[in-house]
């Protein structure tokens, strides 16, 4: 089971989010967060595997966010969630897992999570 926390500065947005990840199936969502050092602190606290995280928010935004997830534990997935594609460059140079374009569907999602599980399962024969 993955554990899954989402970031995001929309809540209706975060809640869409969580209902298409739900009907996916082998997620938990541990936290739903609209203030990315809220979900930072967070992720020192508990065990997550993946954050899903927004770029475009007010503070400190997405990019910088997923730099101090990496630091907190460099095994941890993120996955932009963007309305934009213009900051994909700059998210893979932190080798983020994904970039999903928003709006997003259950069915690109299920493409993100069947690649988190692979590398995970690539991780554990390692």
């Amino acid at each position: 089971m993955l554990r899954v926390i989402l970031v995001g500065d929309e809540q209706p947005a975060l809640d869409l989010l969580e209902k298409l990840l739900i009907t996916i199936g082998n997620i938990e969502i541990v936290g739903m967060f609209t203030k990315p050092d809220e979900a930072i602190n967070k992720l020192l606290q508990e065990r997550t595997n993946v954050v899903f995280l927004d770029i475009e928010m007010p503070g400190l935004n997405g990019i910088e966010a997923a730099e101090h997830i990496k630091a907190i534990d460099h095994g941890i997935d993120v996955v932009f969630v963007a309305a934009y594609h213009h900051y994909a460059v700059e998210a893979f140079e932190l080798n983020v897992i994904d970039y999903v374009l928003k709006p997003t569907t259950a069915e690109r999602l299920s493409k993100t999570i069947a690649r988190i599980m692979s590398k995970q399962s690539a991780g554990k024969q390692e």
